[in-house]
């Protein structure tokens, strides 16, 4: 489908690698930031996914992977698992060559749209497999019969608008609270929040932790950070101070603070070794 599929090919440290993007359809939109799929000719190897704004959920279409979030537990995972709000990176080992496809999820929806709790998903990596029963396999049955990447998206989206017709949607103020934390890149305050709902400031810290499963402030560090990774350049030396300053960081020092926090690494370790979709580092 012209327009809404996008693919690009790299070569990783672990081999050859290509990745797909595909636009979601309007009427998923407000639940959905992007789909992707991607599929590999590599070797075994671990790499470190740094920490993002969205909720990850992912279909596994080959072989076990194994997850590790800060420092749990590591998991095995067959076929459907979600990455909540991460604090930290997580490390994903892949014995075999990965093919998956996946949704970047709002992180105001997921719960809902997953039927679970936000907590339940902060700063873990769950099995959905159990959670939604037949559903995973019979989704994971029907993508692998679809001939092109562009059909397997189709089909997916059909999964999930019918989790979303299911879903219990926050009402239309937390829902303006939270969009707004990521409209203004985190450039808020819980007191604004509460300023602007009427709500207050300790209905929100809950309302937030209960749907999302982070505090405003929490929300507000990890979507400036995502900021941060928006605007590295794809070549070249980043101009940190401009970086800093733009994303609303006091100072570098603060950054480089929230750097370390949610990639693992230092800025400049970070930029070195950075895979093409700036959002993971090949580790083994």
């Amino acid at each position: 489908m012209p327009g809404r599929l996008s693919s690009y090919e790299f070569e990783s440290p672990a081999g050859p690698w290509r990745l797909w993007t595909w636009a979601p359809s309007p009427d998923l939109a407000h639940a959905v930031s992007s789909l992707w799929a991607t599929e590999a000719g590599t070797v075994a190897f671990s790499e470190r996914v740094i920490a993002r704004q969205t909720v990850e959920l992912m279909i596994n279409l080959a072989q076990p992977q194994f997850a590790q979030c800060g420092d749990g537990e590591r998991k095995q995972f067959r076929r459907a698992w979600v990455s909540g709000l991460q604090q930290s990176p997580i490390e994903i080992s892949s014995p075999t060559p990965p093919r998956l496809i996946a949704a970047s999820l709002h992180a105001a929806l997921a719960p809902a749209l997953l039927g679970v709790k936000g907590p339940e998903i902060t700063s873990a990596i769950i099995e959905l497999d159990e959670i939604l029963a037949g559903e995973v396999d019979r989704l994971a049955d029907r993508l692998n019969s679809e001939a092109t990447t562009a059909s397997r998206f189709m089909v997916f989206e059909q999964f999930l608008r019918g989790r979303l017709k299911r879903a219990r949607l926050l009402n239309d103020t937390m829902a303006w609270a939270v969009g707004h934390t990521f409209a203004t890149g985190g450039r808020t305050t819980a007191s604004e929040l509460s300023r602007r709902t009427g709500y207050s400031v300790r209905y929100l810290e809950m309302a937030f932790h209960e749907h999302v499963g982070l505090s405003p402030k929490r929300l507000c560090r990890l979507v400036r950070f995502g900021r941060v990774i928006a605007a590295l350049p794809a070549q070249g030396r980043p101009d940190w101070s401009r970086i800093a300053a733009e994303c609303g960081y006091y100072d570098q020092a603060h950054m480089h603070k929230d750097f370390r926090r949610f990639t693992g690494m230092p800025p400049g370790g970070y930029i070195r070794e950075r895979d093409e979709s700036n959002q993971a580092v090949i580790v083994a």
